[in-house]
């Protein structure tokens, strides 16, 4: 393994267990067995080596989700929806007391403009196109609107997962997307009806 490559997994397993400003460079350095001259030929500062592990890590991640996701197909789009979930979850949350490492990052950091926001951005916005993709493979008609709704249970999910360190809420957040695919799927049936019928007016 490289040694740019081994100072962005520690940074990114220590920020991922204690955030951003808990974590010192010589912990890091220490974690990864690398001396600090050495550190100074691949990063600036810390800050530059946690965004650029945050990104890594994002990177690493969305490689795993869609290798999961590339098997299993022609499922219905409420199972295809629940399996992205799960594998999200399973991908994101090591255990429920550390939370998801792209919240933390954004919520250290709340100014967009800011690299370690945009690194802690690259998986949300990724995921958030990839989910779009599914349900356009599904002919959900407004793609766009059932994205939204179905974002808003992901990030409420991470956001609790986050916030109440020993909550256990992953079969409440199923249960929440298999009844949302449910009313997309009945408003997507009704809206097909109307158009016809607005069609033969």
């Amino acid at each position: 393994m490289e040694t740019r490559e081994r100072l962005m997994i520690s940074a990114a397993e220590l920020i991922d267990e204690n955030g951003v400003h808990e974590v010192g460079l010589d912990v890091i350095l220490r974690e990864a067995g690398i001396s600090k001259t050495t550190f100074y030929k691949y990063f600036a500062s810390k800050d530059e080596l946690a965004a650029a592990a945050v990104e890594y890590r994002a990177h690493r991640a969305l490689e795993e989700l869609e290798a999961h996701l590339s098997q299993d197909k022609g499922l219905s789009l409420e199972d295809d929806l629940v399996r992205l979930f799960l594998e999200w979850d399973g991908v994101l949350f090591k255990s429920a007391l550390e939370g998801c490492l792209f919240f933390k990052v954004c919520s250290e950091y709340p100014n967009p403009n800011n690299a370690m926001h945009r690194a802690g951005q690259i998986f949300p916005l990724a995921m958030e196109k990839m989910l779009h993709g599914l349900l356009v493979s599904h002919n959900v008609v407004d793609a766009k609107l059932a994205t939204d709704k179905l974002m808003m249970i992901l990030q409420g999910y991470a956001s609790y997962k986050f916030i109440n360190k020993h909550a256990d809420v992953r079969s409440t957040a199923e249960f929440m997307i298999r009844s949302t695919a449910k009313l997309i799927t009945k408003e997507d049936s009704w809206g097909r009806v109307t158009a016809e019928i607005k069609a033969l007016g």
